[in-house]
């Protein structure tokens, strides 16, 4: 299950919350040696339980309230840390039942989570009850040391490694009771920290605990259906604590479906100011001497003649001659790799190549600012606190036409200049520098009054219900949806490109595709693309119906998206948002033999979300249909989120044509017909009326 990344990215001391949330959801298979194993300087062993720790009962598995998940239980979860001392301090404590023999894989494991370039790893105890008898694990433990780069599944700002400890011999009942101590001080934040915790782990947790000691300033803030967090102070030590209590879990919601009041989560943080923010960061992205930049940067002058293209040469060099790689560990993580290096390995992450974008366009004399976001939360960012945990990403913004273009040198196969380019846009940003006191609004995705979607199709069917048919299809396709299909087309190569249309038209039965052809200009960022497809049988028959019936689609699929800008978290209100219009025409010739009956002219669909134009034009025996997505933005309430994609899945079947022809007996007795059905029975769609002609009987 995926969740949204800016729940779980961390840094400096802020790993507790990533450690509780691999630790409770660990699965799957292990490679794994015998005995303790070390890396580097890392090696697993035990210690005392730390003096700051206040230690709490677990919940007999026969007072549980909540179901097993995955065959385990969760009795406790208790996450406690110390930023009083010189060294800070997380401990980490889980309680689990093996419920079921389902349990007996992910409940073996414990995963422990570290950044081995600073924190020292250290479990306290491991401890197995059985039959009411409570015994350490005298056995060896198998330990597999494995590298977690970028957390999930978008480019993050620091790297972890993972201890996999695997409990052999484990049985159905068993309890496992372990705790384990990351002991570490993080420099790069200058004696500043920050912390997002976690009070949603994918499971329940039959008794969930929270505690921290900080010295000094700490401010925190409580996100969507975090846990309820107290605060008091003692000696100049402030003392944040969420009191024992169960607690259930929100993910079994589709995760698609996540806004931010269904987060749970809880930010800790004494930086006081985005400013400090951005001054901690513009100390990251320092623009030195280089003579392999100012190299690379005359090529570009010399080859380029005005600055907008200068820009887009930059770019360009950057997102394709610099590889991507997940980030390093430690200060790495944080730090980007030097300019020269990322150079001469061709390779960096988000960080590098915005630190080499900017060297490269301030050797130009243009003007650039790096600046963080968060890639799933960004909308959400002007109500949170100030804290570096609140971002995963790691952009550039360049002033042009009086605003600024966002620009993403991790992205590849984009195409247009700098008037056309389509620019990111994460809801908000914020620019790494000491000026910053304000988080920066994006506007990026607007939508375009002008097609950025082309289709044609011609569907040739004036042989007749029993004869062959073709179809030649034509897409342009520019700007932003360019870049999508230039991606996806690099990414799986034109065969397999065909392949898939063999999918897509297999309801035609027997088939052949031809003349494929993909024209790019890059530089416009307009592709055209082409194919045809010629049909044995496109009609099939339905005996039981006294009909031939042609079956054939239109679809076109609407995002809905966070609202960047108007809705706020209060009224969770989001919209979708229609990027361009989608033009679409059909075109069918049909058979001078049939007195075709198309009176009844559907011209438009909407609902909830969606809003097509549409009109049918019969002249001539030839169908055009013609289709039109238009551009708007719709505010739609947030628990009408599942609604509203049921409606479009219905929506979607109304985008299915059928055309039905009368079945000639004759003909059904002299030729040996195929028949194939249509890819969506004819009761699950909505007949347009314009297309229903009922035949003779």
């Amino acid at each position: 299950m995926k969740f949204p990344v800016g729940l779980f990215v961390v840094l400096g001391f802020a790993i507790t919350a990533f450690l509780i949330y691999a630790h409770v959801l660990g699965s799957g298979n292990v490679a794994s040696t015998a005995g303790n194993v070390s890396r580097q300087d890392q090696t697993l062993s035990f210690v005392k339980t730390p003096s700051f720790v206040t230690e709490y009962d677990f919940v007999e598995s026969e007072q549980s309230i909540f179901d097993p998940v995955e065959g385990v239980s969760h009795l406790l979860i208790d996450a406690q840390l110390n930023n009083t001392a010189e060294v800070p301090e997380n401990y980490m404590r889980v309680v689990k039942k093996i419920s079921s023999q389902a349990g007996l894989g992910v409940g073996s494991q414990i995963i422990l989570v570290f950044d081995p370039s600073y924190q020292q790893l250290n479990l306290t105890h491991v401890d197995i009850i059985r039959d009411g008898r409570r015994s350490k694990w005298n056995k060896k433990l198998s330990i597999d040391v494995v590298r977690q780069s970028g957390l999930f599944y978008h480019d993050a700002l620091q790297a972890y490694e993972s201890a996999i400890v695997v409990l052999d011999g484990l049985k159905v009942g068993d309890i496992i009771d372990y705790g384990y101590v990351v002991s570490g001080k993080q420099s790069d934040f200058g004696g500043r920290f920050a912390v997002n915790i976690i009070t949603d782990f994918g499971v329940p947790a039959e008794r969930y605990t929270f505690r921290a000691l900080w010295r000094g300033r700490v401010n925190f803030k409580k996100v969507g259906l975090a846990a309820n967090i107290k605060r008091s102070s003692k000696n100049g030590v402030s003392v944040l604590e969420i009191p024992a209590q169960p607690l259930d879990t929100i993910a079994g919601k589709d995760p698609f479906f996540y806004s931010n009041a269904d987060s749970a989560y809880f930010t800790l943080s004494d930086f006081g100011a985005w400013s400090d923010i951005g001054a901690w960061g513009e100390k990251l992205f320092q623009i030195g001497r280089s003579s392999a930049v100012a190299e690379i940067a005359q090529r570009i002058e010399a080859n380029n003649k005005t600055v907008d293209e200068q820009i887009i040469a930059a770019l360009r060099y950057v997102q394709e001659e610099i590889k991507y790689v997940a980030p390093k560990f430690g200060e790495g993580g944080y730090t980007p790799l030097p300019v020269e290096a990322a150079i001469s390995e061709g390779v960096g992450d988000c960080k590098a190549k915005t630190l080499l974008f900017i060297s490269l366009l301030n050797e130009l004399g243009v003007e650039a600012t790096p600046a963080l976001v968060n890639t799933v939360n960004g909308l959400y960012l002007r109500d949170k606190i100030p804290s570096p945990t609140l971002f995963d990403h790691v952009i550039v913004g360049v002033p042009h036409q009086g605003d600024t273009l966002w620009l993403d040198p991790t992205i590849i196969n984009q195409g247009g200049d700098l008037d056309n380019i389509a620019g990111v846009d994460f809801g908000f940003a914020l620019p790494l520098t000491r000026r910053t006191h304000v988080l920066k609004k994006m506007s990026s995705f607007e939508p375009t009054p002008e097609p950025e979607i082309i289709a044609h199709e011609v569907i040739d069917l004036s042989d007749g219900a029993y004869a062959p048919g073709s179809l030649k299809a034509t897409m342009t396709i520019r700007n932003r949806s360019a870049d999508t299909f230039r991606s996806i087309l690099n990414e799986i190569g034109e065969e397999y490109a065909k392949r898939h249309l063999y999918g897509v038209y297999a309801h035609f039965g027997s088939f052949e595709i031809s003349n494929f052809e993909v024209n790019d200009d890059r530089e416009k960022n307009i592709i055209q693309f082409s194919y045809n497809v010629t049909m044995d049988q496109p009609f099939y028959s339905e005996p039981e119906r006294n009909r031939r019936t042609f079956t054939f689609s239109a679809h076109s699929i609407t995002p809905i998206l966070p609202d960047f800008g108007k809705a706020t978290p209060a009224d969770e209100l989001i919209y979708t948002q229609h990027y361009s219009t989608i033009q679409h025409e059909i075109t069918v010739k049909l058979t001078k033999t049939i007195p075709w009956d198309f009176s009844n002219y559907r011209t438009g669909i909407r609902n909830s979300a969606f809003s097509y134009e549409e009109e049918m034009r019969f002249a001539e025996n030839t169908l055009t249909i013609n289709r039109k997505l238009i551009p708007q933005k719709k505010y739609i309430q947030n628990d009408m989120y599942e609604p509203i994609f049921a409606e479009q899945k219905e929506m979607q079947n109304r985008l299915i044509y059928n055309i039905w022809a009368p079945l000639d007996k004759e003909l059904e007795e002299q030729k040996s017909l195929v028949r194939h059905p249509s890819y969506v029975d004819v009761k699950d769609t909505i007949d347009m009326s314009a297309m229903r002609r009922e035949s003779p009987h």
